[in-house]
This record gives structure tokens, sequence and C-alpha cells, in this order.
């Protein structure tokens, strides 16, 4: 249950995280949201840790439905990291966060973890929107370690430079905040998606099975809404389909669908073997990008 209930109070919270000198720390911050501060015990936050706090939610809590399919359920103990806000506001149905068009005071900013080459990466980002305009989000709230290298206290208020250009880039509404009726009407702000993002592999051979190979590694960071799927699976477009979508292709070597079935792109052989390039493919179709 949220200690917050609207977005005066959400902006409010936030805000007052705002000179205490805390410190930047991955892995940081408060665990739940009877804290007095979203920092920990030694003076550190991350941002998933500060959005929470900011939202009035439990970072850690009893989730279930943050499990991964097929792993046991340790009740109490999961967690809201910004790859999970994430993954909840675009793959899970029955969570606390659902995607939105367009950013609101109030709503969150979002992207997923980046794969960078071979299997390096780097954690995503989550902030508190906290003014927009005409061209999307004009203010943020977030704790960033940039934030803290800068002025030597991790919550800034800031424009979105940091978040521009990333991929999978989401705004998210938490569902214990209530909806501002001028700006959403009296319904749901976003509806979450039921289906995974398929990678299906074209090529065949030694170049398919590398694509599968590396496609599988990638979908395994996320098992809600990742799927890589070969020929003869049964949710394998058809032949006709694959030679439509791949027309004109010099070279393809996999098609990746939106959660809706839709094509999304075309990857060429070279582009499939990079773990970086599938990795911004399953975050963009997720997100619409």
């Amino acid at each position: 249950m949220s200690i917050v209930s609207t977005v005066d109070e959400v902006l409010s919270r936030a805000r007052s995280q705002v000179g205490l000198a805390i410190r930047y720390r991955l892995g940081g911050g408060a665990a739940r949201a009877g804290r007095h501060t979203s920092a920990d015990a030694k003076g550190t936050c991350d941002c998933s840790a500060f959005a929470c706090w900011a939202l009035g939610i439990d970072k850690q809590g009893s989730y279930p439905f943050l499990v991964s399919p097929g792993q046991p359920v340790e009740p109490g103990n999961q967690w809201y990291g910004t790859d999970n806000i994430w993954n909840d506001s675009v793959h899970i149905a029955v969570g606390l966060f659902s995607r939105i068009d367009a950013p609101a005071p109030g709503c969150l900013i979002l992207y997923p973890r980046q794969r960078l080459s071979g299997k390096k990466s780097t954690p995503g980002h989550v902030g508190v929107v906290t003014s927009v305009g005409a061209n999307g989000a004009l203010s943020v709230l977030h704790c960033s370690s940039g934030n803290f290298k800068r002025s030597g206290d991790a919550i800034q208020e800031t424009d979105d430079t940091v978040f521009r250009g990333k991929a999978g880039l989401v705004f998210s509404w938490c569902a214990a905040i209530a909806l501002p009726a001028a700006r959403f009407g009296p319904g749901a702000p976003g509806v979450s998606i039921l289906h995974p993002v398929l990678v299906c592999v074209v090529a065949t051979g030694p170049d398919g099975k590398a694509i599968e190979q590396v496609a599988k590694a990638v979908a395994a960071d996320n098992p809600f809404g990742r799927r890589v799927v070969a020929s003869g699976a049964a949710d394998y477009p058809s032949p006709q389909e694959i030679a439509a979508w791949t027309a004109g292709v010099v070279a393809p070597g996999a098609v990746v669908l939106t959660p809706s079935g839709a094509l999304f792109k075309v990857l060429t052989i070279s582009q499939a073997k990079s773990a970086m390039v599938i990795d911004k493919a399953f975050a963009d179709a997720a997100a619409g990008v």
C-alpha cells in the first residue's frame, strides 16, 4: 500500500530529497517507503530506490509477478529495480506500473539496461517527471552518479538530457497514484503488453545457429518480454510473411516482431550477430520506438 496518493504529494516528497547531500551508490537507498528519507543508513541511494520512495511504495516487497517464469517465489523479497519497473510497465498486466503514451507530472521516465559490445552493459535509469512541454518532459527529478559528481548531491532536478535517445525509453504511471482527470480522463493511462517481442531467426546454417545463440543470450536478460524462435516453432511466421518482410534485404538474418505481431525491423546477418543490436531491437520494439 502506497503512503502517497496524489501527484502533488509525489512531487513534494521527491523534491524534499534535494539538497541533503545524498551520495549515489548503485543498489543503495531505502528498501521501505516508510523510511524518513530515500537514502539508506549509509546516506546513499540509487535511481530506482529514489523513484519508489517518492511514489510511496516499497522497493523491496512481496511482488510475485516480478519473478521470472519457473523461478521460486520468496515472499517479501522481490525488488523494484529499474529493469523490473520497466518490465512491469511494458510486459506485465497485473503489476503496479502501466506505460503511458506521453509524459505527465508525477509519471516516471525510464529505460532498461543497455548492452554494449560483448557482454558489457550499463544500468538503466529512472526519474520522476516534474514538468512537461509541447515536446515532452521539461524537467525530471532523479538520482544519479552524474548528479553527484557535478554537485555532491545525487538527487537533482534537471532537464531530460540523460534520457534522450536511449533504447526502450518509456513513460510509466504508478497505479498507487490518483490519475489527474484533466490529463487522462476517467480511464487508465495505458495498457500493459501481454506478449513478448519475438526475434525470428531467418538465416540458415552456421549463420542461423550463431544468431540464435546470440539472441537467446540477450533474451535471457528478460524472460518476461523476449523470445527467440527459429523455423519450425509454433509461433514462427509463415514462409509468405518472412518472404514479404525480407524482400529486398541483402543477407537477412532475423526479423523482429512487436508484441502485437507486427514487423518492427529486419536485421541483416551481421547486425543479428551483435548482442548490442539485438538488445536495442528488443527494447525499442517493446517500447514502440
